[in-house]
């Protein structure tokens, strides 16, 4: 057998996909500067930073680059103004960058031919992989290849960190003997020289990882290695964390005797070290009693384990509040709510925001002369920790990180306006009044998030506060790309008013291919709500065990079901009278009442859906991932490769041959009227539209009509492809029985291949071909009468009220509640 070709397969299967790109450094004028960020969704599954770590005066960062067979690279810079020299990881083999693989094999023997998927008889061979040449199938007979007399010793590097102003990597070893793998834990030093980084052993004595094997899901004797990740030294103590059976557990190993030692933190987040040997660790807590969360900064001795809250932090976003600690200055830094933080001997009283930041991290070091590097898993950044270095001009926008255009803009803006520096903060607090705000002529915030179904929307645009973005060419010419129904939206009076934050809009989605398998036609799929309704009761006698009527999600139940359905059909209503022109409606209809009874009518049982249990834990339920669904509540009707890959759009009228409409939400970015840097904040907006993310961009603009597909599916299908020219060799040159085998085995390589097609898209051409019919059925929401109704009242109350509709299922009394609500807002004017 090839050693070649048995190398390549092992790395296929066991490297991660991973890969990061860097980009031109960024340098802001104080100091600030990026080094790596990917803005096109289309790379971002292929990149991923694993660390980074000081070395003397510099740094090193540590990624992977690739997707079947990653490249890790190491890039080291001398300060924090530096340019990078690269090494990549390699071995003496050249089996693969950072992975070092010896196989041995026993003589073939004959044994039936497997099953596509078990293809892989040992785990590093992928399903489907290419046969080498030489190996043959006896003649006549259904027999294969027995891979599992196949030994070999497999080295993968883990991690890398530096110690004592050296690199070293964690390497993991695995040795398959033919019968049963085992997993070892080494240390080795990282010699870097002409471009490479050669792993070489080193006096550091094997790691002891007994405590971290677990037992295989596969009930089959097996066990498996954790992992170790997010490495980072406390004097001869390399700290970091494992996948246990619970989740991520924090490990120490003490590398002058290979000690392992586990710690009882729930989920570590945001870990590093901390003064006097300590670890320093963020624990993020949400109450769903009263919708809040909180961080507490916790501080661990690794030598008796004892642990001592330290700090406490509050707020929406502290989840992904990210650590560093300063020996030298016993300051605390950290990142919340789009700013970087100091808090002096870790004192939260003494905290100051000393500069904005992007990006909350995964990670962060203290570097020379005062200054910071935070990465996360695409972006790594250097920020200035001297507040009296800040930026003279400050844009502050009502937009968290969670958008992607925002925070792409950012780093588009330090490469136009170094002297520019945006905060991604959004308004935390919920009792905000935005056109009050700007009535009192605040300007403190230069850029609004304007969610355009709320009372604000209408209010602001009636009243002229929404300002004219049209004499920025950029912004112009993008919204010119628009599909018309977002185009006209944006524009008042012929001028742009905004910038689309993100377009929602969806429908039922029905499962064609199921549907298909289950005996049933496009002719007898529902057009209405009312066939609709007609078409569950034809269901049960057509659905089976391994099939439910919706996703197995771990929320879905009939309380659920019913929500979602009774809100498809009230939007639907209210956009339909609200593009009539109609303005004083009721929902107490003859024709709303009728659908929402028979939605109380519907026979659950019989169609599996499972009863409301308020009693599980954290409202969730388990899901049964081997069951079939034939229906989603929600079917995206914006390019959506995932929900495409699955669902086809299940779209109702009330009546037959009535022009069907999609109830459509957007946000927009708006400029304030009272901003002091109006010119700087339309810049920024014009660059959210040329750093959108692939999703968003194909939801706006006409000219992205190209499929993207994701680079690993690219790569897997050069295999695939050769897989299928042997097979089809071997057939050409065999008959009778041995031909029927490698049919066999092809039609399942193909049903493999097929499969790997549907998923293998970013955007795909079938979300597409969907959103060409979607986009022109699309109308929006200039208001949201629930969003009208309870727009003034508390959680609480809003609670109330939905349980109170909701719980008692008397659709009368829903609908009376409703109308007599949406009056009285109506009296007042809103």
């Amino acid at each position: 057998m090839n050693r070649q070709i048995i190398k390549k397969l092992i790395l296929c299967l066991m490297t991660v996909i991973l890969c990061v790109t860097t980009c031109a450094p960024a340098f802001a004028s104080k100091g600030d500067r990026t080094l790596m960020h990917f803005s096109d969704e289309e790379q971002a599954n292929d990149c991923y930073i694993n660390s980074a770590f000081r070395m003397g005066d510099g740094f090193c960062i540590y990624y992977r680059e690739g997707s079947m067979n990653p490249k890790q690279i190491i890039l080291r810079y001398a300060d924090a103004k530096a340019e990078p020299e690269k090494f990549i990881l390699q071995d003496d083999m050249s089996a693969g960058e950072g992975d070092i693989v010896s196989v041995e094999t026993e003589p073939a023997t004959e044994t039936d031919l497997p099953a596509a998927e078990d293809a892989a008889a040992v785990e590093g061979i992928a399903a489907g992989s290419v046969i080498p040449e030489g190996e043959e199938l006896t003649a006549g007979t259904e027999e294969y290849i027995d891979y599992s007399n196949m030994s070999y010793t497999y080295e993968y590097v883990n991690s890398v960190f530096a110690w004592k102003d050296d690199l070293y990597a964690v390497v993991t070893k695995t040795e398959y003997n033919g019968d049963e793998s085992k997993q070892n834990l080494f240390v080795k030093h990282l010699r870097l020289e002409d471009g490479k980084a050669v792993p070489e052993d080193c006096d550091v004595p094997e790691l002891d990882i007994t405590s971290l094997m677990h037992d295989s899901d596969y009930g089959d004797g097996g066990s498996y290695f954790g992992g170790f990740n997010d490495p980072f030294m406390v004097g001869d103590t390399l700290v970091g964390t494992s996948y246990g059976d619970e989740g991520s557990i924090l490990v120490a190993f003490d590398l002058t005797t290979g000690f392992c030692s586990e710690f009882a933190v729930e989920e570590p987040n945001g870990i590093t070290a901390g003064p006097d040997g300590s670890v320093l660790i963020n624990h993020y807590e949400y109450d769903d009693s009263d919708y809040s969360s909180k961080a507490a900064v916790i501080r661990i001795n690794l030598e008796d384990q004892s642990e001592e809250t330290i700090l406490e932090l509050t707020g929406s976003d502290v989840y992904n509040v990210n650590l560093c600690y300063d020996q030298e200055k016993d300051v605390l830094y950290y990142t919340l709510n789009g700013e970087l933080w100091a808090a002096p001997q870790m004192d939260k009283d003494q905290a100051f925001s000393v500069n904005e930041c992007p990006e909350a991290g995964n990670g962060a070091i203290c570097l020379k002369d005062g200054f910071l590097l935070i990465w996360t898993n695409n972006t790594a950044l250097i920020r200035n920790t001297d507040p009296s270095q800040r930026s003279s001009i400050t844009l502050r926008v009502d937009i968290d990180g969670w958008n992607t255009a925002a925070t792409n803009a950012v780093y588009a803006m330090s490469e136009v306006r170094g002297d520019v520096a945006v905060l991604l903060k959004g308004i935390e607090d919920e009792n905000f009044d935005m056109m009050q705000a700007m009535m009192n002529r605040d300007s403190y915030m230069d850029i609004y998030n304007l969610y355009c179904s709320g009372s604000d929307y209408n209010a602001l645009k009636n009243r002229g506060f929404l300002q004219d973005l049209s004499d920025n060419e950029q912004i112009a010419a993008d919204t010119e790309r628009m599909y018309p129904i977002i185009r006209d939206f944006v524009k008042q009076d012929g001028k742009i008013i905004g910038v689309p934050l993100y377009v929602s809009a969806g429908t039922l989605g029905i499962n064609t291919r199921l549907w298909k398998n289950m005996g049933g036609t496009e002719e007898e799929l529902p057009k209405t709500w009312d066939q609709f309704f007609d078409w569950l009761e034809t269901l049960p006698e057509k659905l089976t065990e391994d099939i439910d009527l919706v996703e197995d999600s771990e929320w879905m139940d009939r309380d659920n079901f019913r929500s979602s359905i009774r809100s498809d059909i009230l939007d639907q209503y209210q956009v339909m009278m609200d593009a009539r022109g109609e303005e004083d409606y009721v929902f107490n209809t003859p024709m709303i009442n009728s659908l929402l009874k028979r939605l109380e009518e519907v026979d659950y049982d019989a169609l599996g859906v499972r009863e409301a249990d308020e009693s599980r834990e954290d409202n969730v339920y388990d899901m049964d991932m081997d069951k079939k669904t034939l229906l989603a509540t929600y079917f995206s009707s914006t390019p959506d490769s995932y929900n495409s890959t699955i669902y086809a759009p299940l779209i109702l009228t009330f009546e037959e041959g009535e022009e069907p409409i999609i109830p459509t939400y957007t946000s927009l970015a708006i400029l304030n009227p009272y901003s002091e840097h109006p010119e700087e904040a339309k810049l920024y907006l014009s660059l959210m539209l040329q750093n959108e993310d692939a999703s968003n961009a194909y939801t706006l603009f006409t000219d992205k009509t190209e499929p993207i597909a994701n680079s690993y599916y690219l790569e897997s299908k050069k295999y695939y492809d050769e897989n299928v020219a042997f097979l089809q060799e071997q057939i050409e040159k065999a008959d009778g029985d041995e031909k029927a085998t490698w049919e066999g085995y092809l039609r399942e390589t193909e049903d493999q291949m097929e499969d790997m097609e549907r998923w293998g898209w970013v955007i795909s051409p079938q979300s597409i071909e969907n959103y060409k019919t979607t986009n022109t059925l699309m109308k929006m929401m200039t208001h949201d009468f629930m969003v009208d109704i309870l727009g003034s009242v508390d959680e609480e109350a809003e609670e109330a009220f939905y349980k109170e509709l909701d719980r008692e299922r008397d659709v009368d009394k829903y609908l009376n509640t409703i109308d007599n609500k949406l009056q009285m807002v109506r009296r007042e004017g809103h």
